[in-house]
């Protein structure tokens, strides 16, 4: 079997309502799609998040797939885009998880077998609160509980004051059983942060992510020790070095692991297994994706002995998708890895060419905006301001 064509499309799915954060407002998702296709007729699926440049990546590397067999690839690749001066990751991650899919195709089985079997039968994940008024964001976290999702996410490091009164509304709405994380996207500084961890303490917090800069692993030691919040690190652990002196340091109580960071499905499960070795659970971060790259995230994520908290998901508001398989049905907000070959998915081309023209068109760009001006993109360099 060889490698006879590489496809990439790139598709933007709008959110059904923004995405607003302490950096700005996002209203969509930009994301690569990849077929590879070989001489026996089998198409394999990669998914990453970005446009024209993860797309120019992989054409680039086209030259090292086409002609060659997909099940001898995988790690000569890896060399070649995560070793490089210029490494990405993103890129690889889409391009080894359509590898990945041809071998379960090859082989007749689900990827979750062929990386070593699934530990977790129902992988978790959380229910991400997008911030609106208190009323929406209440009536709407009680929904989420019904439906069955044990694990609320909101973001934070907005305003302070509102902060904490969206936090008290919506535990009050949650109630006590439910777990309930917020984000500040290291918005806050140190002193910010440890001052008001004493005031969320109250609400039973399961964890706060990226509280404070990424630079200042310092500080976050410091604010580890004074608080019993536990605290999840993900903008400083991008790497497996950076992950190392995160946990040498002491510096957080859970590390979060992204097959488009960490380099791929492969990359991700060596990242947990790093923060296992340390006793730390870990959970998946995710910029948002659509039906491949979640069914792919499901398999690896149910193989993962320390996958112990809820993983990030953007399907609430997710507008559309891609694949022709239903991959968000949720049953008490856990997901299970699909028993087909391979990932378990086809694309819907159809669908496929409706975001593919969303896109093209422009109108919506994936990027961080102001909130008072959605027509003009803010580069993250000029907005990020600690709040004290």
């Amino acid at each position: 079997m060889r490698i006879s064509q590489v496809r990439t499309t790139i598709v933007t799915v709008p959110f059904t309502r923004p995405e607003v954060w302490g950096r700005g407002t996002r209203l969509c998702t930009t994301n690569l799609i990849l077929e590879l296709e070989t001489d026996e007729g089998l198409v394999g699926l990669g998914e990453c998040n970005g446009g024209v440049d993860a797309a120019t990546k992989v054409q680039e590397f086209s030259r090292y797939l086409v002609g060659f067999d997909p099940l001898d690839l995988i790690e000569r690749l890896r060399q070649r885009l995560l070793r490089a001066i210029d490494p990405a990751p993103g890129p690889f991650a889409s391009i080894e998880m359509a590898l990945l899919d041809l071998l379960g195709q090859a082989t007749n089985q689900p990827l979750y077998k062929l990386l070593g079997g699934a530990v977790h039968r129902q992988v978790p994940f959380m229910y991400y609160l997008l911030r609106d008024s208190l009323e929406v964001m209440a009536k709407e976290a009680a929904g989420a509980v019904k439906a069955g999702f044990g694990t609320v996410y909101i973001k934070a490091g907005i305003e302070i004051e509102e902060d904490l009164a969206v936090i008290k509304a919506v535990r009050e709405a949650i109630g006590p059983q439910c777990k309930l994380r917020i984000d500040p996207n290291e918005n806050w500084t140190v002193g910010t942060a440890a001052r008001l961890f004493r005031h969320l303490e109250r609400y039973d917090l399961e964890l706060v992510e990226d509280p404070v800069p990424r630079h200042d692993l310092a500080g976050w030691c410091r604010l580890r020790a004074s608080s019993s919040i536990p605290i999840a690190a993900q903008e400083c652990a991008y790497t497996m070095s950076q992950m190392l002196t995160v946990i040498e340091k002491g510096a957080a109580d859970i590390i979060l692991i992204d097959p488009m960071r960490n380099g791929g499905l492969t990359g991700m499960r060596w990242a947990a297994a790093l923060a296992e070795a340390a006793g730390l659970p870990v959970y998946m971060h995710s910029g948002g994706t659509v039906g491949v790259a979640t069914s792919a995230a499901v398999h690896a994520l149910s193989t993962i002995p320390n996958n112990l908290l809820a993983s990030q998901t953007y399907y609430q508001f997710m507008g559309g998708e891609v694949t022709k398989e239903q991959v968000n049905c949720f049953q008490d907000g856990c997901l299970s890895p699909s028993e087909r070959p391979g990932l378990g998915v086809t694309l819907d081309p159809g669908k496929v060419a409706q975001f593919h023209e969303i896109y093209e068109r422009g109108e919506l760009v994936d990027g961080s905006f102001r909130r008072d001006d959605l027509s003009q993109e803010v580069a993250e360099e000029n907005i990020y301001y600690p709040r004290f």
